[in-house]
């Protein structure tokens, strides 16, 4: 005869089992989103989450810190709030734009003023930028994600070697200015032989000119060839300053024509120097043909807008 407690009976036993397995799937739920969060912090693009209308920082990782300084409290505020120097800088506009339509926005080298340590002035960076739109189960959009990347300084390398380039051009000028002047003073020297010839009388004399004027071109020679030499060393350390960036670099002419790429850009294109250069830009890429890098390139050719 059985003396035990109660048998348990099939609902229990169902309740139970149902019990253990919702005990299971929770931890599984926990060690993921603590993997997930783990991932978030150390992602090696910055990442925020903003929620509501006045775009409340949910999250951040530790890059978003480094691009915006670590001395701040964040997390809970509103945007303009925790970050009061981007006030006026468009950026809370952009945030509306993205909740309202559900449209992301994609940013390129945008230009942003921090007060990255307290007290310290307004710090210029650029960074490439994405807002999307925070979209629940049920289609509502609660908040915005921005993720990016910060590339202050690739932009500031490029325009060094623009800022190269640009003397080196200058230099360059130069030296043609130098060789007419040269071809100038040679025809001059021509002329004077000539009246040597026609006026023995006056041989000695103009002998003597001619020497004067001949060391005068010794000299503005060597001065020219200096010249020159200067400006092929500083198109040579352009050029080595373009191949050593790490950014795709390429350089059109007023035709669209490909007449400079670095090292950077057949990697990134995987196509060889060659073949680029001398080749019309939408030949070779004509996926870019009626987008907006396109409406920007021309801009920049015909009115002179940066692009």
């Amino acid at each position: 005869m059985w003396s035990g407690g109660p048998a348990q009976g099939p609902v229990e036993a169902v309740t139970s089992t149902r019990e253990g397995e919702r005990d299971r799937l929770l931890a599984e739920l926990e060690v993921e989103r603590a993997r997930l969060s783990a991932v978030f912090r150390r992602a090696p693009g910055f990442l925020a989450v903003y929620r509501g209308p006045d775009h409340v920082f949910d999250r951040v990782n530790d890059a978003y810190y480094q691009l915006v300084g670590h001395g701040r409290e964040i997390v809970g505020r509103p945007l303009l709030d925790a970050l009061p120097e981007v006030r006026g800088q468009g950026f809370d506009v952009l945030l509306d734009g993205v909740l309202a339509t559900g449209e992301p926005f994609v940013g390129r080298e945008v230009p942003v003023q921090l007060q990255r340590t307290p007290g310290a002035p307004l710090e210029a960076r650029f960074v490439d930028l994405v807002y999307t739109p925070l979209v629940e189960g049920d289609g509502r959009r609660t908040g915005v994600i921005a993720h990016g990347s910060d590339v202050t300084e690739q932009v500031e390398g490029r325009r060094k070697v623009e800022r190269v380039l640009a003397e080196s051009e200058s230099a360059r000028q130069g030296l043609e200015a130098a060789n007419i002047q040269l071809q100038e003073q040679q025809l001059e020297l021509e002329l004077i032989n000539q009246q040597l010839q026609d006026s023995a009388a006056e041989l000695e004399q103009q002998a003597q000119e001619l020497q004067a004027t001949a060391s005068e071109l010794t000299q503005r020679t060597a001065e020219s060839e200096a010249a020159r030499v200067r400006a092929e060393a500083e198109r040579a350390r352009a050029a080595s300053i373009l191949e050593a960036t790490t950014d795709a670099y390429f350089a059109l002419d007023h035709e669209f024509r490909i007449v400079a790429v670095n090292a950077a850009m057949e990697r990134s294109t995987d196509l060889a120097r060659d073949t680029l250069l001398g080749r019309l830009f939408w030949e070779v890429f004509p996926a870019t043909v009626g987008t907006a890098y396109e409406r920007h390139y021309r801009a920049a050719s015909t009115e002179g807008r940066a692009a």
